[in-house]
This record gives C-alpha cells, structure tokens and sequence, in this order.
C-alpha cells in the first residue's frame, strides 16, 4: 500500500475538482445512485475507502514514480538504503 503524503493529496484534491467524471460520480452519488463514491472530510473524493485519481496523466506519472522509486518497491537483485 503506498502512504500518500498531504502535498500529494492536494494536488489529487485540486485535480479531483477539474475531473469531470469524479464530478459526475459525486452528483450522482448526492441524488442516491451511486453510493460508493463520497467525498471525505477533507474534500477528497473516494471510491469506498480508496482514493480516485483523476485522469491527469502528470499527476499520475508522478505518483507511479513516487511509489516506484520508493524504498517500499521491491525490485529482484536490488536494495534500498536511506541515508
């Protein structure tokens, strides 16, 4: 599981409000149709538990090379020191 930190969740939080599919999710879920999307309370919209990510493909760059590059990936024949 990768630990987003706050500076990623505001900029998912601010992608979230020009993603016109979560936006749609959120006003169906208000007239009762889909109850699985909400936003939390800290503004960011959710799938059950999970975050949604917009579809902004540098916010998600970003994030796949976050977790990737992360001491928490593990590569075969590789190691992670931090320093």
């Amino acid at each position: 599981m990768l630990k987003i930190s706050s500076g990623f969740l505001e900029e998912i939080k601010e992608a979230q409000e020009g993603d016109k599919f979560l936006q749609e999710k959120l006003i169906a879920q208000i007239k009762g149709k889909e109850p699985e999307f909400h936003k939390d309370s800290s503004g960011i919209i959710k799938f059950k538990d999970r975050i949604c990510i917009p579809a902004n493909e540098d916010l998600r760059k970003l994030i796949i090379e976050e977790a990737h590059n992360s001491c928490l990936s593990i590569h075969q024949g590789t190691t992670c020191i931090k320093t």
